[in-house]
């Protein structure tokens, strides 16, 4: 009888178990880049952010979001909001938990506009070497989901001019030294597990083809290193 009854509690709590387990939680590490050097740019919206954000799949996700600005400088201000993962629903309140997501997605949204609301246009633009600091960063992280979006052109000015035509004549011709270049000053770990998006809309046709050569150009660059690299206009 005792034994009977030990079976009953056990298949019970290993009921309750399961249900709990039915819905598996991740974590996420985002980097987002805006770039302010140009005023024709456009700028990445509060859409993209829940786009981009993986609380609506599950209230139990978690989540860390860094919001950085590209600018003339190399050392800019970031903007952080996290919320944390929950790994069992035994140990998660419904209310609360709802009342967190919401105030983190709230929180991301301001985060953007203070960025989005910065003075653009600059007579210089250090992208590569923010990029590759921030991505040397994520690889550190152990969240299941890495993920950087890069709002720019691309178009560096700064040790290296992109806006020279020998410079971007290179980038089709002989793009390894070009690589060997950038890399040699600002190296880039291990990118495996790392997904990268590219944002950018073009102008004209002019623009749209010197994208096409540069966004090309550092989507084999940082493929090579192990990334997944997505170009296209919106998230």
């Amino acid at each position: 009888m005792k034994s009977m009854q030990l079976f009953s509690t056990l298949a019970l709590i290993g009921a309750v178990c399961c249900s709990s387990c039915k819905e598996t939680s991740i974590a996420q590490e985002t980097v987002i880049l805006i770039d302010v050097t140009d005023t024709a740019i456009q700028q990445f919206d509060t859409t993209g952010v829940n786009n981009v954000s993986i609380m609506d799949d599950s209230p139990l996700n978690g989540e860390t979001t860094k919001v950085v600005i590209i600018s003339d400088v190399a050392v800019n201000k970031h903007f952080e909001a996290s919320i944390p993962i929950v790994t069992s629903q035994l140990f998660s309140n419904t209310k609360s938990r709802k009342k967190m997501v919401t105030e983190y997605l709230s929180k991301l949204n301001t985060m953007i506009g203070n960025v989005t609301e910065q003075d653009k246009g600059k007579d210089a633009s250090v992208i590569y070497k923010r990029i590759a600091e921030e991505l040397n960063i994520l690889t550190k992280k152990h969240a299941i989901k890495k993920t950087m979006i890069i709002n720019s052109d691309l178009m560096e000015k700064s040790f290296i001019n992109f806006y020279k035509e020998s410079v971007l004549e290179l980038m089709v011709t002989n793009p390894d030294s070009l690589s060997n270049k950038l890399t040699g000053k600002y190296p880039l770990k291990d990118l495996t597990g790392i997904e990268i998006f590219i944002l950018f809309q073009p102008n004209d046709v002019e623009e749209s083809e010197r994208f096409e050569v540069v966004s090309t150009f550092y989507q084999n660059l940082f493929e090579s290193h192990g990334a997944t690299v997505h170009i296209q206009s919106n998230i």
